[in-house]
């Protein structure tokens, strides 16, 4: 699976139209990563994962700043995110990867799994550098 390289110091969100919300971390997150809001941790942001749960697939939004635990994070919900530094492949289709905690990649390169490897769309870019985020977490095993 060829997750995308994110550079965190080029995540912006670019428009008055994105949707941010704001979270603790749990643990390290790096702008550019994908969160879920872990219920069973007061809801605290951690980055998302593919394999490890179906409550871990829940993408809330992509964060737009790096912290430590403990520390506030701003997310986006949703809405264009500018991500300098990042190539994106215009009009292509990106979910939650399978591979590493937080990645995303295009949905063409989702790999097969008879495991737990939940399905969850993030969005399309319209640029190169934009990527349009629409969550969409299917909460069904990708087979």
């Amino acid at each position: 699976m060829a997750d995308i390289t994110v550079s965190a110091a080029g995540v912006i969100s670019n428009t008055t139209y994105t949707i941010t919300q704001t979270g603790i971390a749990f643990s390290a997150i790096s702008a550019g990563q994908l969160v879920y809001a872990d219920a069973a941790n007061s809801y605290s942001l951690r980055p998302a994962s593919a394999v490890t749960s179906q409550a871990s697939s829940q993408v809330v939004g992509i964060a737009l700043n790096s912290g430590g635990a403990g520390q506030p994070i701003k997310y986006a919900s949703s809405g264009d995110i500018t991500m300098t530094g990042t190539a994106l492949g215009v009009g292509i289709l990106y979910a939650l990867s399978g591979a590493t905690a937080g990645s995303f990649c295009p949905v063409a390169d989702l790999t097969l799994s008879t495991t737990t490897n939940y399905a969850t769309i993030i969005g399309v870019s319209t640029l190169a550098t934009v990527l349009r985020l629409s969550i969409t977490a299917a909460n069904i095993i990708k087979v």
